[in-house]
């Protein structure tokens, strides 16, 4: 045993350097919750049913688990909302693994070009780990816009050939 005004040889001194980084590094891993399966961009119609899902895997030290989604950068659950975006009840796909839901109707006028993004977030004591999905967007495809610029050629008594020129475009 060492006597407190003895020196700690360097080798011991590394030692406990890199055994200090290990313990660290397997802590931090071990409490980040880790996106699975996050939500995807998805092209809808207009006044179909699009469904989000996010699969979040808490792996590590026991704590508060909580998967939510945030649109156009507000969370699911706060009062200011945007319209018609429904959040299912958190699903336990095991003791570690949750599933969450966002359902909403596409619409052109109200949510075409919509950002969602959903968030793993374990809990333990006052430290708080997220982790958040890659950025999914909701483009709706309207009714086609009018054609203008119509063109029409007689070619014979009964035949009648018909063009225009764009836009083609959808809304939004």
């Amino acid at each position: 045993m060492r006597r407190p005004y003895e020196i700690i040889p360097a080798v011991d001194v590394m030692m406990y350097r890199v055994l200090l980084i290990v313990v660290c590094s397997l802590l931090v891993l071990a409490e980040n919750p880790v996106i699975i399966d996050g939500p995807d961009s998805v092209n809808a119609v207009d006044g179909t049913t699009v469904q989000f899902s996010c699969v979040v895997d808490f792996s590590g030290v026991a704590g508060t688990m909580e998967v939510d989604f945030f649109v156009n950068n507000t969370g699911t659950n706060e009062p200011n909302i945007e319209a018609g975006f429904t959040e299912s009840t958190v699903e336990f796909l095991n003791a570690i693994t949750l599933r969450l839901n966002l359902t909403t109707t596409a619409s052109s006028q109200y949510n075409n070009n919509t950002a969602v993004l959903c968030r793993g977030l374990k809990s333990v004591g006052l430290d708080t780990f997220p982790a958040f999905s890659k950025e999914a967007v909701l483009l709706v495809q309207g009714p086609l816009s009018s054609i203008v610029d119509i063109f029409h050629y007689f070619i014979d008594s009964s035949s009648l050939n018909i063009s225009w020129n764009p836009p083609f475009t959808l809304p939004g």
